[in-house]
């Protein structure tokens, strides 16, 4: 077996052929499985870090490090390969959001590859769901509440504001659930609720509804307030009508 050493490094370099390349890959699967314990994702993460490893080599210099030339490519190929390896979760992590989102939607199969390439029919379709999640009841009032709150929420400017607030309080996804969504981070969707909250709390007072109604467990009081007002403008209605 040859030497990893700068001519080793140099043969890479000028000869993308080079049949060294496949103890780099295999270096790399190594790695992967011992992470992933798993033959196939192993070598999906092994192909994606060879890749890194192929575009990188030329700014790679050997001689830099706290060991041997041979030392410093093993502990370079070991960091390519992590950070495929956290590419290759997070892309899966974001594929399950969307599967999820489809799921939800009850969308066939045939609809994913286009809500995957387009996330503005993706939002759109969130939105569209959203008043069909409304727990149906045989009581006009009741679902005429919840509409009211939701008619309010879909009048938040921006868009991502209304789908993280959609997912959060109406699907009930976590914010590292939404972040998949969204590729962004967990602390990036906590800002945008916090900032859609504040703003929904005023519309809300606005129109007489609890500034805190943003749970679906909470629409029941929301509900009574409704059937109470109603209730109250019947018996009104009524005494006015018997005079």
């Amino acid at each position: 077996m040859a030497e990893i050493n700068e001519e080793f490094i140099a043969g890479l370099r000028d000869n993308p052929d080079d049949p060294n390349w496949k103890r780099v890959w295999s270096m790399c699967y190594r790695q992967a499985r011992w992470k992933a314990q798993d033959h196939d994702i192993a070598g999906d993460i092994a192909g994606d870090a060879v890749e890194r490893i192929v575009k990188y080599l030329k700014r790679f210099n050997p001689t830099k490090g706290k060991g041997s030339v041979e030392a410093n490519f093993r502990e370079w190929v070991k960091t390519c390969t992590k950070s495929a390896y956290a590419t290759y979760w997070d892309k899966r992590k974001h594929e399950e959001s969307i599967t999820q989102v489809i799921n939800s939607l009850g969308l066939s199969d045939k609809n994913r590859e286009f809500m995957e390439s387009n996330p503005h029919a993706l939002g759109q379709a969130i939105e569209a769901d959203s008043y069909g999640r409304i727990p149906q009841v045989q009581n006009p009032v009741y679902n005429l509440a919840v509409k009211d709150i939701l008619d309010v929420v879909l009048t938040l400017p921006k868009v991502e504001h209304r789908h993280a607030v959609l997912l959060r309080f109406l699907y009930g996804w976590k914010t590292s659930e939404i972040a998949d969504l969204l590729k962004t981070t967990s602390q990036a969707v906590s800002n945008v609720l916090n900032r859609a909250i504040k703003k929904l709390k005023k519309e809300f007072e606005a129109k007489g509804i609890d500034k805190n109604y943003l749970r679906p467990k909470d629409w029941d009081q929301h509900y009574e307030k409704k059937l109470k007002s109603k209730t109250d403008f019947d018996k009104k209605t009524s005494k006015g009508s018997k005079k």
